[in-house]
C-alpha cells in the first residue's frame, strides 16, 4: 500500500469513528430528553432537596400547606367566613366572622382534624381552635 491509500483509510476510519460518536450522541440525547419529559419533577421535590436539612423549614412549608388546604376542607361557604391564621404546638387556629358558622365548625371539628392529620401527618395536629372576629 502506498502512502495516500493509508491516508484514504486513515481518513475513512476516522469518519466513521465521527459519525458513530455523533449517532451515539444522538442518542443519548434523545434517551435523555424522554426521560425528562416522561417524568416532570414536581416543586415539593425540589423544595424538599433543597431544605433537606432544614427541619424547621419543611414544617413551615408543610404548614403553609396546611393553611391553603383550608377551603377544600371546609367548603366554599365555610372557607368564606373562616380563616386559618397559624399551627402552633399542634393547634390549628382559625379566625372565625360568624358566631352561627363558629358553632357550626365546632361541631365538625372532629371531621375536619381528621382529615388534617390523613393529609398532613408531619403536623401533628392535637385540635382545632376557633376564635371569634
Amino acid at each position: 500500500m502506498s502512502q495516500d491509500d493509508d491516508e484514504k483509510e486513515a481518513k475513512k476510519r476516522l469518519s466513521e469513528a465521527y459519525a458513530a460518536r455523533l449517532k451515539d450522541r444522538k442518542r443519548y440525547n434523545t434517551r435523555w430528553r424522554l426521560r425528562r419529559a416522561a417524568a416532570p419533577i414536581s416543586a415539593r421535590e425540589v423544595l424538599g432537596g433543597f431544605f433537606r436539612g432544614d427541619s424547621q423549614a419543611l414544617q413551615k412549608i408543610e404548614e403553609s400547606r396546611a393553611l391553603l388546604a383550608w377551603e377544600g376542607f371546609v367548603g366554599a361557604a365555610a372557607a368564606q367566613v373562616s380563616t386559618p391564621l397559624r399551627i402552633r404546638g399542634g393547634r390549628l387556629i382559625v379566625q372565625v366572622t360568624d358566631p352561627m358558622w363558629r358553632q357550626q365548625l365546632l361541631l365538625l371539628r372532629h371531621q375536619i382534624l381528621s382529615k388534617y392529620r390523613q393529609h398532613f401527618p408531619r403536623l401533628y395536629l392535637k385540635e382545632i381552635f376557633f376564635v371569634a372576629y
